[in-house]
């Protein structure tokens, strides 16, 4: 941004593609482990994720799905879950086959 690219260039180009497409493993500022399994319209950045697993790297029986659009309106600062990187396929011996999506 703000280099080779005009800032809200690149904002609108993430907005159209988005960075995290379905099916993306994704590790949230919670250190958190999902699996993105639909985008927000308004905010590409702010897809819905399937928690995979816990901040301790442990599968949840029951996998929570979560709409990071809501937790940014709902909570603020160092509260707010956010996408904190992509990780490679296979990470954390995790498929994302076995996972419905």
């Amino acid at each position: 941004r703000d280099k080779d690219f005009q800032s809200d260039m690149v904002e609108q180009f993430i907005q159209c593609i988005g960075l995290f497409p379905t099916g993306t493993l994704v590790e949230l500022t919670t250190g958190e482990v999902g699996i993105v399994i639909s985008q927000n319209r308004v905010r590409r950045l702010r897809p819905r994720v399937m928690m995979v697993l816990d901040k301790d790297k442990i599968a949840y029986d029951f996998n929570p799905v979560i709409d990071l659009i809501e937790e940014s309106d709902e909570k603020e600062g160092d509260e707010k879950i956010e996408i904190l990187h992509p990780l490679a396929t296979g990470s954390y011996g995790i498929d994302i086959s076995d996972y419905y999506l």
